[in-house]
């Protein structure tokens, strides 16, 4: 399956989800975004987490995600 950004924010939208987790890394320890140190998963082409993240922060402009580590 694909990931679409778009119906992500607004499936999180209609169904009036007011936080969520997204995780960085699964459980084998691949990560969903590119990093110089770590590994990423090996079947993403892309920046998972980013897009996640980035979803909101367009669905919500001046809102944005909060990140805490």
């Amino acid at each position: 399956a694909q990931f679409d950004a778009e119906t992500f924010a607004r499936m999180a939208k209609e169904a009036a989800v007011s936080s969520m987790t997204v995780f960085a890394r699964c459980h084998h320890g691949w990560l969903y975004y590119p990093s110089p140190r770590f590994p990423s998963h090996p079947h993403l082409s892309r920046n998972l987490l980013g897009e996640m993240l980035d979803a909101f922060a367009l669905d919500a402009p001046g809102e944005g995600p909060v990140i805490d580590p």
